[in-house]
């Protein structure tokens, strides 16, 4: 994936751990599902702006 995605990934990795949020939670919070949070975070999908 682009380097925007792996940056942004990595920025929302560590937003939810720095709130010791679970993937669930920050998937709750943002109406997707758990997996698509874990391909955000690991930059497998870009996130649709």
């Amino acid at each position: 994936m682009s380097e925007i995605s792996e940056e942004t990934g990595r920025r929302i990795h560590d937003f939810r751990k720095r709130r010791s949020m679970t993937l669930q939670e920050m998937a709750g919070l943002i109406h997707k599902s758990k997996s698509t949070v874990s391909k955000y975070e690991s930059g497998e999908i870009a996130i649709d702006i």
